[in-house]
């Protein structure tokens, strides 16, 4: 019998990082199985990882229900096809259950198409629209993602901020492997007052972007 090994390695198939430019893999030395430092950071945010997806709820993309289930794509491009669904999203008037209506407008779509954003992550992002919207329908629980720095003033007095969030499933496709999908929305509330002695006068909320937090970028 041969020697038994004693040692491993591992990396993170999901890092940009662990590849090259011609798509071989990096497997950095510090990167040995044992009971480091170096190496519990990363299995303690894998397992985070994997307990945060065990919660999500199941969103079934062949169930029927108000909005078609994908794009049509036959005789449209992926973008018109997707702009397509948009309107007729925003025209069904979404609502979540604890943020209350969603506005569905330019400030989602344009963030998602803007110019300089990889080619691959826009379509991504726009065949996933049809599972945001069930998303945002069957969906309860959502996280607070990051609180915006700046404050905006208006003419008449008043001041908002701007909070992000996000609401999560996971989803199962016809045709690939199920994957978690998480919708980013922007609400902006809107304050009268001074900050020291302030009232809440409006909130709205938008739909920011969308994306697949397993899916490794491109």
């Amino acid at each position: 019998m041969g020697a038994v090994p004693s040692k491993a390695w591992w990396t993170d198939l999901k890092s940009q990082a662990s590849f090259t430019p011609r798509d071989t893999i990096l497997i950095l030395k510090k990167n040995r199985f044992e009971s480091s430092l170096e190496c519990k950071p990363p299995f303690s945010r894998l397992a985070r990882r994997q307990n945060h997806q065990v919660d999500l709820v199941d969103i079934d993309m062949s169930e029927r229900w108000d909005l078609p289930n994908r794009l049509e794509q036959l005789t449209k491009s992926t973008k018109r096809a997707a702009w397509d669904f948009y309107c007729l999203w925003k025209a069904s008037g979404p609502e979540h259950r604890e943020l209350g209506k969603i506005i569905i407008n330019r400030t989602g779509w344009s963030h998602m198409t803007r110019i300089g954003r990889p080619v691959a992550r826009i379509q991504a992002s726009l065949e996933c629209l049809p599972a945001a919207a069930r998303i945002l329908s069957e969906v309860v629980n959502w996280r607070r993602l990051r609180s915006g720095n700046s404050v905006r003033t208006f003419r008449d007095g008043s001041w908002a901020t701007y909070d992000y969030f996000g609401v999560s499933g996971m989803v199962r496709w016809r045709a690939r492997p199920k994957s978690e999908v998480t919708v980013i929305l922007r609400r902006q509330t809107t304050f009268s007052g001074d900050q020291s002695s302030h009232t809440v006068i409006d909130r709205k909320t938008w739909l920011y972007s969308i994306y697949e937090p397993g899916r490794r970028k491109l």
